[in-house]
């Protein structure tokens, strides 16, 4: 009695969504950016987008996991209307941009979550 267990979450692998302090970890990198860039040869967001969807799961690179992010942030920077570059850099600065500041605003929610 007394031991309350804890619901099991999935896990993707490559993506880590809250470590124990509550703090996010990036689901890929500067360099996995790059990668795509250099492999999907993109003229919009919308092509990276396609390219994740069909052959990210191909990837050496990324895990299915880093998949995962980059696709949910591309899709944001395209939703938020966000000019497209061709610069590889850029893009990921964007993109970890936009994702810091939805963290911002879930911020408040997920500490209510943990209290309850």
């Amino acid at each position: 009695m007394g031991h309350e267990q804890k619901p099991e979450q999935e896990k993707v692998e490559g993506v880590e969504i809250a470590n124990p302090t509550g703090d996010f970890t990036p689901g890929y990198e500067r360099s996995d950016m790059e990668r795509l860039y250099h492999d999907a040869k993109p003229h919009s967001w919308q092509e990276l987008v396609n390219f994740l969807d069909t052959k990210g799961d191909n990837q050496w690179h990324l895990t299915p996991g880093e998949v995962i992010s980059m696709r949910d942030d591309i899709k944001q920077l395209m939703e938020r209307n966000v000019p497209f570059t061709d610069n590889a850099s850029k893009a990921f600065d964007e993109a970890r941009k936009y994702r810091s500041q939805d963290r911002q605003k879930e911020e408040p929610k997920l500490k209510r979550q943990q209290r309850s």
